[in-house]
Order: structure tokens, then sequence, then C-alpha cells
């Protein structure tokens, strides 16, 4: 299990698992950090930035759905297509898009990083 040191507000650095982390989601240049208990943690720090750390550190679980959220693969419960619009459901029940340029790459990264059967409810993902 990887973990990232998290700079925080108070000049603090934590220490977060990454198998904790559901999703990361964008604020301006700030990312709002979802974890598995249902806390957050707001990093002064962009979501471009944590996808270059993710890429340079081999965190393959993680993967760009769209220009405001990084979704933890093995967060997913769900995944259904939706007005031809991909929809992932996370385990903490938040539901995230895919954009359209994402989505060939998203499935195939899915279907390789998956070790679980998940149900997938499509016409032809």
């Amino acid at each position: 299990m990887k973990s990232l040191f998290i700079s925080v507000y108070n000049k603090k650095k934590v220490k977060v698992d990454s198998n904790n982390i559901v999703y990361l989601q964008a604020q301006i240049n700030y990312t709002k950090i979802f974890l598995i208990d249902e806390t957050s943690i707001l990093v002064a720090k962009t979501l471009k930035s944590f996808e270059r750390e993710f890429q340079g550190q081999d965190f393959y679980s993680f993967y760009r759905s769209n220009k405001t959220f990084i979704v933890n693969l093995d967060k997913i419960q769900n995944v259904e297509e939706i007005d031809n619009v991909l929809q992932i459901q996370l385990s903490n029940s938040i539901k995230v898009s895919v954009s359209r340029r994402k989505r060939k790459a998203f499935i195939s990264n899915f279907r390789k990083s998956t070790s679980r059967e998940i149900l997938m409810k499509q016409k032809s993902i």
C-alpha cells in the first residue's frame, strides 16, 4: 500500500494511505481529498499536480475522469451509461461522470486495475 505525504494548511505533513482515498476534487487552486471515513482534507495544490505525482509514483489505481475529479479505481461500486454519459458510482455513493474524450482510456484502465467483478450497466461499454 502506497502513502502520500500531504502538506496541510498549518504546514504540517499528513500521511495518507492511498487505499483510504476515495476521490480528489478540484477547487480552483486547491484540491479536496475525500477519504473512506467520510472526512476530507483541503490542500493548497492543484488537481493537475496530484495527477502528475500519481503518474510519477506509479499510483495505478487513480484516474482523472474529468477536469474536476481524480477517482480511486479500487473504490468504484458501479459504472453505468446514462444518456450517453458514463457515470461512476464510488463507495461513498458519490456519482462522477467520465468525460467523452477520457471514456475509452477509463474503460481500459478500469478493466486492467479491477480484480473483482464490478457491475457495468451499459449498452456498449
